[in-house]
Protein backbone atom coordinates (compact mmCIF):
# COMPACT_ATOMS: atom_id res chain seq x y z
CA UNK A 1 0.00 0.00 0.00
CA UNK A 2 2.70 2.45 0.61
CA UNK A 3 4.35 1.62 -2.52
CA UNK A 4 1.41 2.31 -4.42
CA UNK A 5 1.09 5.68 -2.26
CA UNK A 6 4.54 6.47 -3.35
CA UNK A 7 3.73 5.88 -7.14
CA UNK A 8 0.74 7.41 -7.53
CA UNK A 9 3.12 10.65 -5.62
CA UNK A 10 5.44 10.50 -8.01
CA UNK A 11 3.05 10.15 -10.97
CA UNK A 12 1.30 13.43 -9.63
CA UNK A 13 4.79 15.24 -9.61
CA UNK A 14 5.45 14.07 -12.70
CA UNK A 15 2.17 15.38 -14.49
CA UNK A 16 2.14 18.87 -12.25
CA UNK A 17 6.20 19.41 -13.50
CA UNK A 18 5.39 18.89 -17.46
CA UNK A 19 2.06 20.60 -17.40
CA UNK A 20 1.72 23.20 -19.98
CA UNK A 21 -1.18 25.45 -18.71
CA UNK A 22 0.44 27.26 -16.22
CA UNK A 23 -0.67 30.34 -15.87
CA UNK A 24 2.92 32.35 -15.45
CA UNK A 25 4.13 30.98 -18.23
CA UNK A 26 1.76 32.77 -21.11
CA UNK A 27 2.31 36.41 -19.33
CA UNK A 28 4.24 38.81 -17.64
CA UNK A 29 4.19 38.70 -14.08
CA UNK A 30 5.63 40.41 -10.83
CA UNK A 31 8.29 39.36 -8.39
CA UNK A 32 10.58 40.94 -5.86
CA UNK A 33 13.82 38.92 -5.67
CA UNK A 34 16.06 38.63 -2.50
CA UNK A 35 17.26 42.45 -2.65
CA UNK A 36 13.85 43.65 -2.43
CA UNK A 37 14.00 44.73 -5.90
CA UNK A 38 10.44 44.97 -8.22
CA UNK A 39 11.10 42.49 -10.98
CA UNK A 40 8.33 42.37 -14.02
CA UNK A 41 8.81 38.86 -15.57
CA UNK A 42 8.51 37.48 -19.68
CA UNK A 43 6.56 34.51 -19.00
CA UNK A 44 8.87 31.72 -21.46
CA UNK A 45 5.54 30.41 -23.35
CA UNK A 46 3.97 33.77 -24.13
CA UNK A 47 5.86 33.92 -27.79
CA UNK A 48 3.54 31.05 -28.72
CA UNK A 49 0.10 33.20 -27.94
CA UNK A 50 1.67 36.85 -28.44
CA UNK A 51 -0.30 36.92 -32.08
CA UNK A 52 -3.66 36.30 -30.25
CA UNK A 53 -4.94 39.00 -28.29
CA UNK A 54 -7.87 36.98 -26.79
CA UNK A 55 -5.62 34.30 -25.73
CA UNK A 56 -3.28 36.90 -24.08
CA UNK A 57 -6.12 38.21 -22.22
CA UNK A 58 -7.50 34.82 -21.15
CA UNK A 59 -4.09 33.73 -19.93
CA UNK A 60 -3.77 36.83 -17.88
CA UNK A 61 -6.73 36.52 -16.15
CA UNK A 62 -5.90 32.75 -15.38
CA UNK A 63 -2.53 33.97 -13.85
CA UNK A 64 -4.46 36.68 -11.68
CA UNK A 65 -6.90 33.31 -10.88
CA UNK A 66 -3.98 31.10 -10.09
CA UNK A 67 -1.89 33.94 -8.13
CA UNK A 68 -4.24 34.88 -6.27
CA UNK A 69 -5.68 32.17 -5.12
CA UNK A 70 -2.97 30.81 -3.78
CA UNK A 71 -2.08 34.05 -1.47
CA UNK A 72 -5.32 33.62 0.41
CA UNK A 73 -6.09 31.89 3.61
CA UNK A 74 -7.64 28.65 2.77
CA UNK A 75 -11.04 29.72 4.90
CA UNK A 76 -13.58 28.60 2.44
CA UNK A 77 -14.23 31.85 1.75
CA UNK A 78 -13.45 32.72 -2.20
CA UNK A 79 -13.11 36.54 -2.95
CA UNK A 80 -14.26 37.63 -6.93
CA UNK A 81 -11.20 38.69 -8.30
CA UNK A 82 -10.31 41.10 -10.52
CA UNK A 83 -10.72 40.10 -14.67
CA UNK A 84 -10.32 41.83 -17.97
CA UNK A 85 -13.06 41.88 -20.54
CA UNK A 86 -12.25 43.61 -23.97
CA UNK A 87 -13.76 46.71 -25.06
CA UNK A 88 -12.21 47.55 -28.30
CA UNK A 89 -8.97 48.52 -30.04
CA UNK A 90 -9.04 52.26 -31.41
CA UNK A 91 -5.34 53.90 -32.22
CA UNK A 92 -3.61 50.42 -31.52
CA UNK A 93 -5.37 51.42 -27.92
CA UNK A 94 -6.58 48.28 -26.23
CA UNK A 95 -9.81 49.03 -24.13
CA UNK A 96 -10.74 46.92 -21.42
CA UNK A 97 -13.47 47.11 -18.41
CA UNK A 98 -12.34 45.49 -15.38
CA UNK A 99 -14.56 43.33 -13.76
CA UNK A 100 -15.13 42.93 -10.05
CA UNK A 101 -12.87 45.95 -9.56
CA UNK A 102 -13.19 46.60 -6.09
CA UNK A 103 -10.95 43.11 -5.46
CA UNK A 104 -8.07 45.49 -7.47
CA UNK A 105 -8.55 49.00 -5.85
CA UNK A 106 -9.19 48.01 -2.72
CA UNK A 107 -7.77 44.64 -1.46
CA UNK A 108 -4.95 43.96 -3.28
CA UNK A 109 -3.18 46.87 -1.79
CA UNK A 110 -1.22 49.53 -3.77
CA UNK A 111 1.77 46.85 -4.31
CA UNK A 112 -0.22 44.41 -5.33
CA UNK A 113 -2.41 47.06 -7.75
CA UNK A 114 0.38 48.26 -9.11
CA UNK A 115 1.67 44.64 -10.34
CA UNK A 116 -1.64 43.61 -11.92
CA UNK A 117 -1.86 47.14 -13.79
CA UNK A 118 1.97 46.68 -15.07
CA UNK A 119 1.95 42.64 -15.52
CA UNK A 120 -1.40 43.14 -17.91
CA UNK A 121 -0.08 46.04 -19.76
CA UNK A 122 3.63 44.25 -20.60
CA UNK A 123 1.70 41.04 -21.37
CA UNK A 124 -1.28 42.80 -23.47
CA UNK A 125 1.49 45.23 -25.75
CA UNK A 126 2.77 41.89 -26.49
CA UNK A 127 0.22 41.91 -29.17
CA UNK A 128 1.94 43.41 -32.27
CA UNK A 129 -1.05 46.06 -33.01
CA UNK A 130 -1.01 47.16 -29.64
CA UNK A 131 1.29 50.22 -27.74
CA UNK A 132 -1.26 51.08 -25.09
CA UNK A 133 -4.04 49.38 -22.33
CA UNK A 134 -7.15 51.89 -21.13
CA UNK A 135 -8.05 50.00 -18.27
CA UNK A 136 -11.42 51.06 -17.15
CA UNK A 137 -12.79 50.67 -13.57
CA UNK A 138 -14.16 52.83 -10.73
CA UNK A 139 -11.08 54.25 -8.48
CA UNK A 140 -10.41 53.17 -5.18
CA UNK A 141 -7.56 53.34 -2.90
CA UNK A 142 -4.71 51.77 -4.47
CA UNK A 143 -5.48 52.51 -8.62
CA UNK A 144 -7.17 54.40 -10.76
CA UNK A 145 -8.20 53.83 -14.25
CA UNK A 146 -6.11 55.16 -17.01
CA UNK A 147 -4.52 54.49 -20.32
CA UNK A 148 -0.68 52.67 -19.11
CA UNK A 149 2.72 52.09 -21.85
CA UNK A 150 5.23 49.90 -20.61
CA UNK A 151 7.16 53.32 -20.09
CA UNK A 152 5.06 54.04 -17.33
CA UNK A 153 6.48 50.69 -15.06
CA UNK A 154 9.88 50.94 -16.66
CA UNK A 155 10.92 53.52 -12.83
CA UNK A 156 9.77 51.20 -10.30
CA UNK A 157 10.26 47.77 -12.28
CA UNK A 158 13.38 45.85 -13.32
CA UNK A 159 12.55 43.96 -16.95
CA UNK A 160 13.52 40.47 -16.67
CA UNK A 161 12.85 38.88 -20.68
Amino acid sequence: MLIAAVVAAALVILVFLNRDDQPNRYVWFAQTNAKGDNLLVRGDRIDRIKGDLPALIDAFNRSVQSAELARLPQDGGRPVLPKLRFKDVRKRVLALDVQNDEYLTERMGSTGAQEYLAAATFTLTEYEKIDAVRFDFREGDHAAPGTYTRDDFLKRWKIIR
